[in-house]
Order: structure tokens, then sequence, then C-alpha cells
């Protein structure tokens, strides 16, 4: 994604932030914008099977959540294996 890109019928005007989306088992879509469009509009902007796609906070407050379970079950299963 850069400037210039057409997103729907929005044109990019410039991008504040490019971050990291992670996904178990997901070979795809594995990064996230903050984009500013032409018409003034901010939005946050992802993939869908390589498609841009509009999103809300929402969905990376879903991703947070889904990232500390992961990371919980990787510390539980240190634990076991050390315990073991």
């Amino acid at each position: 994604m850069k400037v210039g890109d057409k997103i729907g019928d929005r044109v990019v005007k410039s991008i504040l932030s490019k971050f990291p989306v992670m996904w178990s088992g997901w070979e795809m879509d594995d990064q996230a914008w903050v984009m500013v469009f032409e018409d003034g509009t901010k939005s946050f902007v992802t993939t869908d099977h390589g498609m841009p796609t509009v999103i809300d906070a929402e969905y990376f407050n879903d991703r947070i959540d889904s990232y500390k379970r992961t990371i919980e079950a990787t510390k539980e299963a240190i634990k076991v294996y050390e315990n073991t």
C-alpha cells in the first residue's frame, strides 16, 4: 500500500503508520496501515486475501486479545516442559 493507491472510491493521501498483524497459520494479510485519504478521512486498512480492506479499531482489539491468549498458552507450555 502506498500514497496514491485507491481503496474503494478513495485515494490514499498519506500513511501515518504501518504495522504488522500476526496470524496463526496464515501467510498473508500480515500488514496494516493508518491512512489519510484525499477527502480528509482517516482509516485503518489491512488486506483480506490480498485485497485492501477498511476496518475499525475493534479488529485490532480482537487481535490483541488473541496475542495475549497465545502468549499465556506458550508460557504455560514452558512451565509444563520445565516441570516434567
